[in-house]
């Protein structure tokens, strides 16, 4: 493996000309909820600022129509506009990194979509110059975007329903579709798996054939016999750690989104570097 590098500014080590999905990229699962106080709902320990300089590169953000981040039942007092003031700040700082964001509606009920589309798109298109923009017509698989054309820029993924049109702006489009877009694979078998049954469905996501494609690997998980997300990254991230430590199982692994629970910056920097090595696809 090549020497660690600088976390805040890994993306700088790779060529414009590369795919996004040819990147191991470290990402977290429900990325705001480092200030909860409620077990069940805790999946960080690290703010947003310090996972960005650790080199986090993927988010998910749980965003109600009162433009606040939460998660399920917990609903806190971050405003989504300071939410992507400070990844302004950090990009302005790092322009050679993007970001990979999934927007989601935090609402549990999913009642309010027609509420949460129309203040969404109104805070994207106050912010659009912090965003990756295309046309309808031209819109390509995004795992054939290269950083080169994103690096300084959010590529973003939105969850809500196609009926609803919330990927778009008045003149281009804003996100991908998060459960409709061409060229994703996507593991997130998070609801009560066994620990075996969950490793499975992680490796083999990791270690399918197959190139062009973006892979998001959701290490995260909750319920079941374990009960909650700290107790699922107890066992979970070790074992990637693991993997990623030794040059065999490592390389198995094709190059990939891991979205964590409990993401350590011992992590970070262990898939950063992993990424760097030769033997990643």
């Amino acid at each position: 493996m090549k020497a660690t590098v600088k976390h805040a500014d890994w993306m700088a080590h790779h060529p414009d000309s590369v795919p996004i999905g040819n990147l191991t990229i470290p990402g977290t699962h429900d990325s705001m909820t480092a200030t909860c106080p409620q077990r069940y709902y805790k999946t960080q320990t690290l703010l947003l600022a310090e996972q960005l300089d650790i080199g986090v590169r993927f988010l998910d953000l749980r965003i109600r129509s009162s433009l606040v981040a939460a998660h399920r039942e917990w609903i806190s007092t971050i405003k989504a506009t300071e939410i992507l003031q400070t990844i302004r700040e950090f990009l302005k700082n790092h322009p050679q990194e993007f970001l990979l964001v999934r927007f989601q509606n935090a609402n549990e009920n999913k009642d309010d979509f027609p509420q949460y589309c129309q203040q969404i798109t109104k805070l994207i298109a106050e912010n659009r110059d912090l965003f990756f923009l295309w046309k309808k017509e031209s819109q390509i698989p995004i795992s054939e975007l290269t950083l080169g054309q994103l690096r300084g820029k959010i590529l973003a993924l939105e969850c809500a329903p196609s009926q609803y049109e919330s990927t778009y702006l008045p003149d281009c489009v804003w996100a991908y579709p998060w459960h409709e877009a061409e060229k994703i694979r996507l593991q997130d078998l998070w609801d009560g798996p066994s620990l075996e049954a969950k490793q499975q469905a992680i490796l083999q996501l990791g270690e399918q054939a197959g190139t062009g494609e973006l892979r998001l690997n959701h290490i995260s998980a909750t319920n079941g016999q374990l009960g909650f997300p700290d107790a699922y990254a107890a066992q979970l991230n070790p074992w990637i750690l693991d993997i990623y430590t030794k040059d065999e199982a490592r390389c198995k692994q094709r190059a990939q989104v891991l979205i964590f629970d409990y993401l350590t910056p011992e992590i970070a920097q262990t898939l950063i570097d992993a990424g760097l090595s030769n033997c990643q696809n």
